[in-house]
């Protein structure tokens, strides 16, 4: 056994007290104290770590202790750097504030959609828990087969009448939401992705490849030694991974994101980029720059777990549908959740994009 393995075993075998004790000493707070004791979020120094009375298990069951997953969490959560206020009016938000502004709705096949759930009556709970029965025949009529929203069904979709909700949230409300798991990078080392939500992705009036509903993500991946392995900085179908001696790192361990203005696309540094999928995206040209708005990340993080066991009450990692209207086409349609997103389990760009 090298000395890399026996340092990460030794952490494994840290005890609960022993945890605790050393976040303490670090001048550290508890996540729940810092956002409340009705609070799931993460805010200040200390977000992430391990919480006195957590236990060393695996509540997610993703084969990675819980308390070394809090503390990759909250060390690494990047910076995002969002475009200047006239280059971009959609700002981020989060998975309440969105659930307050939307309906549920299913869409039929050659047929109307229907209304699920009304506006103002959805919950995180609620919103992977309903059932719905397909149509078919002329006359539109429900079948026998059912269809749940916690199973891969983009017919279900999510709409917010009020236009207003596509500008996103107070800077105060906005949230990251991350996943560790496994990494498909490096042997025995972890990823660990930050996803961020945005109510509304825009672009220039005359490309019109817009859609309610916006997921993004970077994913860090770290050895062993919990050391920086490299980061996947996801745009559009694609993205590109960066080694830390080619990117802003904030403190040698928080990555810089470039937020493309409305797409927003996330990049390794302020540019004028092409996208090469134009199959897909058409003449997009995204553009991250400086001296927009600094999103902080480490204000309000918060470790979902895995879909069949979400953490800190994130049950919306369940539902297996869409965060907006459905277009004409995929790219103007509102994208599945993260979990039901290829993305999720490998970064790798598909074969065929």
């Amino acid at each position: 056994m090298g000395p890399a393995r026996s340092s990460w075993c030794a952490l494994l075998a840290l005890s609960v007290s022993t945890l605790a004790a050393l976040a303490l000493a670090s001048g550290c707070t508890s996540a729940s104290a810092a956002a409340g004791p009705d609070s799931v979020a993460c805010s200040g120094e200390g977000c992430g770590k391990a919480d006195e009375g957590s236990t060393a298990g695996d509540a997610d069951g993703d084969g990675i202790a819980d308390a070394i997953e809090e503390e990759l969490v909250w060390r690494h959560a990047p910076i995002l750097k969002l475009p200047l206020d006239e280059d971009d009016w959609t700002r981020p938000g989060n998975v309440d504030f969105y659930m307050e502004r939307v309906t549920l709705r299913f869409s039929h096949t050659r047929c109307f959609d229907h209304e699920i759930v009304a506006l103002g009556e959805l919950t995180e709970d609620a919103l992977p828990e309903q059932e719905h029965r397909t149509t078919g025949g002329l006359l539109c009529r429900h079948t026998n087969t059912i269809y749940a929203s916690s199973d891969n069904h983009p017919e279900y979709f999510l709409h917010a009448p009020d236009e207003a909700t596509r500008s996103g949230s107070d800077p105060s409300e906005w949230r990251a939401y991350a996943h560790a798991r496994k990494s498909t990078v490096v042997a025995d080392g972890i990823d660990i992705q930050y996803w961020f939500f945005y109510p509304y992705q825009w672009t220039v009036p005359e490309l019109n490849i817009n859609h309610e509903g916006d997921w993004e993500h970077i994913t860090v991946t770290v050895r062993e030694d919990q050391t920086i392995e490299s980061v996947w900085f996801a745009q559009h179908a694609i993205g590109e991974r960066r080694t830390p001696d080619a990117m802003e790192l904030e403190d040698g361990e928080r990555p810089v994101v470039y937020v493309a203005g409305g797409t927003h696309a996330s990049y390794p540094e302020p540019g004028t980029y092409e996208p090469p999928d134009s199959r897909w995206y058409a003449e997009i040209i995204d553009i991250a720059s400086e001296g927009g708005p600094v999103w902080d990340t480490r204000q309000d993080v918060v470790n979902v777990g895995e879909r069949g066991k979400p953490l800190h009450g994130q049950s919306f990692i369940r539902y297996g549908g869409r965060w907006g209207q459905i277009g004409l086409r995929e790219y103007t349609s509102g994208p599945q959740t993260p979990t039901f997103q290829r993305s999720w389990d490998d970064d790798a760009p598909p074969s065929d994009p």
